[in-house]
């Protein structure tokens, strides 16, 4: 059983994409402390990413976090079944991108329409300023879109391939 969240902020609003997912998944079997070790070493291969991780009471909690993003993964044993969620928050890679981009494109809005059009009056000052804003949203959603989309399908990978290591303890100790 799978279960993918995205929370949605007001930034993600603006962006038309999410800044953080939340996937979760049921496994009908339980993950055996010994195989921790290898779990952990199956998340670092698949994110390319060292986490510290901790057993706290029967759950792996496996995170890592930097500037621009926090991946937060966790395995717990409950009732015989094992549950694995993973939180990945984008958001202040999202904040950071979208201002770059907005202030990035307005400045060569405002360079270009300055030069090209030369605005002398009030109203091609605005026309500018309108262009600008209108461009820089339009880029700002696309930039963040390429980028969501792919992170979105890594998280659902990374979701599929842990719950075959899970299942796949099933069969192994059968």
């Amino acid at each position: 059983m799978e279960n993918t969240r995205e929370r949605r902020g007001t930034l993600s609003g603006v962006l038309g994409e999410s800044t953080r997912f939340d996937l979760e998944a049921v496994v009908e079997k339980e993950l055996p402390l010994a195989r921790y070790v290898d779990i952990v070493a199956l998340i670092t291969q698949l994110t390319h990413r060292q986490g510290q991780w901790v057993d706290r009471e029967g759950a792996l909690d496996w995170s890592n976090s930097s500037d621009v993003e926090s991946l937060q993964i966790t395995a717990q044993n409950r009732e015989g079944a094992t549950h694995l969620c993973i939180c990945a928050d984008y958001g202040r890679m999202a904040s950071f991108a979208f201002f770059a981009v907005v202030f990035s494109v307005m400045f060569l809005t405002a360079a270009i329409g300055g030069f090209v059009f030369q605005p002398s009056s009030i109203i091609g000052i605005a026309a500018t300023g309108i262009v600008g804003v209108v461009v820089s949203f339009a880029v700002a959603r696309a930039v963040w879109r390429h980028f969501a989309g792919p992170r979105r399908s890594d998280m659902e990978h990374l979701l599929e391939e842990l719950v075959a290591f899970v299942g796949a303890e099933e069969s192994a100790q059968e």
